[in-house]
């Protein structure tokens, strides 16, 4: 039997000399949507046509994922997906400088059928707790997204929003639902809003 060999799928796009880069992080939890999320904005382009999603170019590794999609006209948005658990944590916490070099925007996300999944960017080892002061520190904007709005749960989204937007750096708290498109359309607007 022999193995076929590997070849690489050849992915080529245009970067004109007049676009501006964005680069992203999206933090939260494993299982929150993040991914999701990401493909709900590529596809939330399409039914729009003035916000025709020119490409979406995922790269996977064991902890992060890097997608570009270009959005808006002359706006690229570079996101890195972090896969959300406590050890990617520390592997961030490791290279936090330089993840943190260059971030236009973090959007921190949680679901509202996890309830742990919003504390556990503000407990003690959490998400925001390890980069907040850097976050402050570089003044970095942050979004809230709260993911899976659909699902019915306990969770006190306004009670929530309150204490996001009292954060320094905080741009706003947004509930989408990345299965039904919900609350899409509010994130990117904030994200045009932002850039």
């Amino acid at each position: 039997m022999q193995l076929e060999k590997y070849q690489p799928q050849k992915r080529t796009f245009r970067v004109q000399q007049t676009d501006s880069i964005f680069k992203v992080l999206i933090l939260g939890d494993v299982s929150v949507g993040k991914t999701k999320l990401l493909e709900s904005i590529h596809n939330y382009s399409s039914f729009k046509k003035n916000l025709r999603s020119k490409f979406y170019f995922p790269i996977r590794t064991s902890f992060i994922d890097f997608y570009l999609i270009k959005l808006f006209p002359k706006r690229i948005f570079y996101f890195l997906d972090f896969k959300g658990g406590k050890k990617d944590m520390q592997i961030l916490k490791l290279i936090q400088k330089s993840i943190l070099n260059g971030v236009s925007l973090i959007i921190f996300t949680f679901s509202f059928d996890i309830t742990k999944s919003f504390e556990s960017i503000f407990d003690q080892n959490g998400w925001y707790e390890m980069l907040g002061e850097e976050i402050e520190k570089l003044n970095i904007p942050t979004i809230f997204v709260g993911n899976k709005r659909d699902k019915k749960s306990g969770f006190r989204s306004e009670s929530a929003r309150k204490f996001c937007n009292k954060l320094p750096t905080s741009k706003g708290f947004i509930t989408t639902s990345a299965i039904t498109s919900e609350g899409i359309n509010d994130l990117v607007l904030e994200l045009r809003k932002i850039f």
